[in-house]
């Protein structure tokens, strides 16, 4: 009995530590999206503002707005590579949280009239995985619809002249990049 009520205090312990931590990474993902519409966001703004207010001498500042449109799409990358991270971090947590839940349901639930099915489950709070991925995709469809709009800007201030070609080549590589760091940062994170 004491080997069983000691097993049944660790396993809670990590649960309440998984969560804790699972918490902690939803409160990450909340700053770093208002991090970026502070720190791309904002700033994009207002270079949209001065380019307004000079595109009779937009050839004299082009240079300078190029750079800083640059500079504030790395920014926009950076932020979204955390972004992609925290997601696939919490979904860590979420899996060991689980893990436990379902431990403890298999080895307890029914000594303890389902408290831990009824409790700790958490099938009826989050969404199943697929439509969990397809969430995150959606928040973080800002920072890539802003970045890639970004892009297109930087195409159109280089090569002065925007056709339709270019237009779908400027937001195809934006999106490409926006998958690639996807990827690469699921593939590292699951193979460590």
């Amino acid at each position: 009995m004491k080997i069983e009520k000691n097993t049944i205090e660790y396993a809670l312990h990590a649960y309440d530590t998984f969560w804790e931590y699972y918490k902690r990474t939803l409160d990450e993902r909340n700053h770093i999206l208002n991090n970026y519409l502070a720190f791309v966001g904002i700033p994009t703004s207002i270079i949209g503002v001065f380019i307004e207010n000079i595109k009779n001498n937009l050839n004299t500042y082009r240079f300078i707005i190029v750079l800083v449109l640059s500079i504030i799409y790395i920014l926009g990358l950076v932020i979204y590579s955390t972004y992609v991270i925290e997601n696939i971090v919490s979904q860590r947590y979420l899996k060991k949280i689980n893990h436990i839940t379902q431990y403890l349901i298999i080895h307890f639930d029914k000594k303890y009239n389902n408290v831990f099915l009824e409790t700790y489950e958490l099938g009826d709070l989050f969404l199943d995985y697929k439509n969990s991925q397809r969430q995150h995709i959606n928040k973080s469809f800002i920072i890539i619809v802003v970045n890639t709009m970004i892009m297109i800007v930087l195409f159109l201030l280089i090569v002065n002249d925007l056709i339709w070609y270019r237009l779908l080549l400027s937001i195809s590589i934006s999106v490409i990049i926006h998958v690639v760091i996807y990827f690469y940062h699921n593939r590292q994170i699951i193979h460590n």
